[in-house]
């Protein structure tokens, strides 16, 4: 369903939203004008009010850029004029629930970085609370992989390049404040710290009053439970995983590769495959795929993810909750033009495939883009390999499975 027939909302706050974010963002009125207005004509709008004002200003705009560089006075402006959320009975394994939790264990992580800050420097305390930092980004994986897809099915675009944006704030401040931690500068590693704290906390002032009671809104609990089974293999940050029934994992985890990986077909594991070069069954191929030393991602014709290995030390978290959609929902807007330029490439022909390389900590990550196609020289999709080249640089010399087995010979083993 469409946000605009699931959202029951009053138009009137929506046009009064939407009329004074349009002004802060054409610089027709200051966000100071704005708070004055709104406390003078007492006006007030729901989360998902709010919500639904910023797509229809992302529908109507030529310029996303525009919207995205002024959200934060227009967030600023409306923050105190949101209406609260009202109490609601969680499960204790609700997504909505756990996503909070995280956001309270970051803001208790920051009180440690701020009595950190009273004490004598130690660098070793802080590249140790830096390294710890980066498992928020488990969070902010969470809510592209599972969240945001499903947003984007009920026609959301807008307010997830909004969010999306500043997620990747704070993932680049995270990954600043531990460079900064690692180069043993204080008062860069305060510098960095405080960035962290800004941003993050902004984001979090965001999820809380926005996007998750209006995620609330727009979702069902059948949505919910099946982002479940996703959000578990994809990890959580500073909490402990919720303990779920198994009987209940292990029927939505069926249901949910029945529908997404199978269409609906009655496929066993027993089933066997006719392969281009071999014969194997589906549990067979599914293990074989899931044990390659290697992220895997297939996108098709459409540009539709439609599939990836599921490994336990994938590179780059997925869930199945993208399987389906568009890849181009899949990226934060700074990268969305330059994903469509490679896709345009390996689709004419341009290029056979493009690598690309960078260092992540202590891995050295390749990425390679396919284009596949089929015996006719038909585009038929994109193959995305990533790996981690770093255990193969360390590689000298020579190691032969002969050299190794034949002294274990040797040695009686």
């Amino acid at each position: 369903m469409h946000y605009t027939d699931i959202l029951d909302v009053d138009k009137k706050n929506v046009q009064k939203a939407r009329k004074y974010s349009l002004s802060i963002m054409d610089e027709e009125m200051s966000v100071e004008e704005v708070i004055r207005a709104l406390h003078e004509k007492n006006i007030s709008v729901e989360p998902e009010e709010y919500f639904y004002a910023l797509q229809v200003i992302s529908e109507n705009t030529d310029n996303e850029e525009t919207l995205i560089n002024a959200f934060p006075g227009m967030f600023k402006a409306f923050e105190a004029h949101l209406k609260p959320e009202p109490p609601r009975k969680f499960s204790k394994d609700h997504p909505l629930r756990l996503y909070r939790q995280e956001n309270e264990a970051m803001y208790d992580y920051f009180d440690d970085g701020v009595h950190m800050l009273r004490y004598e420097f130690d660098q070793a305390a802080w590249i140790r609370y830096a390294k710890e930092a980066q498992v928020y980004k488990t969070h902010l994986a969470r809510k592209q992989n599972q969240l945001y897809p499903r947003l984007g099915d009920k026609g959301i675009t807008g307010p997830l390049r909004i969010l999306w944006s500043y997620d990747d704030d704070v993932k680049n401040a995270l990954t600043e404040f531990e460079k900064a931690a690692l180069d043993g500068n204080e008062k860069a590693i305060q510098s960095a710290f405080y960035t962290v704290y800004d941003v993050t906390a902004f984001l979090m002032r965001i999820e809380e009053k926005l996007l998750y009671p209006a995620a609330f809104k727009l979702l069902t609990l059948n949505e919910f439970i099946k982002m479940e089974v996703g959000d578990d293999e994809i990890g959580y940050a500073f909490i402990e995983p919720p303990a779920h029934s198994q009987k209940e994992r292990q029927m939505m985890r069926g249901l949910e590769i029945l529908m997404l990986h199978h269409d609906g077909s009655d496929l066993s594991g027993d089933t066997i495959l006719n392969l281009s070069t071999g014969r194997m069954s589906l549990r067979q191929l599914n293990l074989m795929l899931g044990h390659l030393p290697f992220d895997l991602t297939f996108i098709d014709e459409n540009d539709l993810v439609r599939f990836y290995n599921s490994r336990a030390d994938r590179l780059f978290p997925r869930s199945a909750g993208v399987i389906g959609r568009d890849v181009k929902n899949c990226h934060p807007r700074e990268s969305l033009a330059k994903v469509e330029a490679l896709i345009e490439d390996l689709r004419t022909g341009q290029r056979a495939y493009a690598d690309f390389w960078y260092p992540r900590g202590e891995e050295m990550i390749l990425v390679r883009y396919i284009a596949v196609r089929d015996s006719s020289d038909v585009f038929r999709g994109i193959l995305e390999m990533a790996m981690d080249l770093a255990p193969f640089q360390k590689i000298e010399g020579v190691h032969r499975l002969a050299d190794e087995y034949g002294q274990r010979k040797k040695a009686g083993e």
